[in-house]
């Protein structure tokens, strides 16, 4: 485990690891090739797991021979004692309350809570952490979930030749006006595009933002193919 003050020296072009804390040392092995920016990014995110909140790389040395890095680690916390607003408690259907999380299950209910979100219709809701209070190892924290406004699919526009209708292509993507937009959607009108044996996207669906709805641009090209593939590529 990292002391404060540790000190991490990688040899340049090696993947072993060299480090330096209270006037001993260990050797790692990397068993991935990646750059040392890549791998201290994952180290502090370790000992953020571990709460070790206050993990920070203070400064980054490098010369002809070796790169130096000073790594703070600072006081293990606690779990974290969270207070969801109202809305979070709200758009959770009552399932959120006041209570301890650990760090990374506390990322986990702010990832869950905006993919619900955005599969809602709500693209642009964000999740923010106010009234921190630190007191010696203990550290609580408000939620605020800020939904924002919903998005609803305004038009779908073809950008292509491919000879194919709004009227069905819409429903066949699950991207009919009026619905609420969602990335998970767009993902899975993707992949049911690909599947069309007689249209070939070269491109992911393009997505411009307006007050009233949102209108979705579908890069299509006419291809050749058989009757028995059309067939194919509509069936779910």
């Amino acid at each position: 485990m990292f002391l404060a003050g540790a000190q991490v020296l990688c040899a340049q072009d090696s993947t072993q690891l060299l480090i330096i804390y209270n006037g001993q040392e260990r050797t790692e092995q990397l068993l991935i090739d990646q750059g040392k920016e890549e791998y201290l990014t994952k180290l502090i995110d370790a000992l953020h797991e571990e709460h070790y909140l206050e993990a920070a790389i203070d400064s980054l040395i490098t010369d002809t021979t070796q790169h130096i890095a000073y790594i703070h680690r600072g006081i293990q916390y606690q779990n974290i004692y969270i207070t969801p607003n109202a809305t979070a408690i709200e758009y959770a259907q009552g399932k959120l309350k006041p209570q301890a999380y650990a760090y990374k299950d506390a990322l986990q209910l702010k990832q869950s809570l905006l993919q619900a979100a955005d599969d809602n219709g709500y693209a642009f809701a964000e999740i923010k952490f106010k009234k921190i209070v630190i007191d010696t190892d203990k550290v609580s924290a408000e939620m605020q979930l800020q939904l924002h406004r919903k998005v609803r699919i305004k038009q779908l526009h073809i950008i292509g030749d491919a000879k194919i209708q709004t009227g069905f292509l819409g429903p066949y993507l699950g991207l009919t006006p009026g619905k609420p937009l969602s990335k998970k959607q767009l993902q899975r009108a993707q992949n049911r595009l690909d599947n069309l044996p007689f249209v070939s996207s070269s491109k992911s669906p393009n997505v411009v933002f307006a007050e009233d709805g949102a209108d979705i641009y579908i890069f299509a090209k006419q291809q050749q193919a058989s009757r028995f593939d059309a067939l194919i590529g509509l069936l779910p």
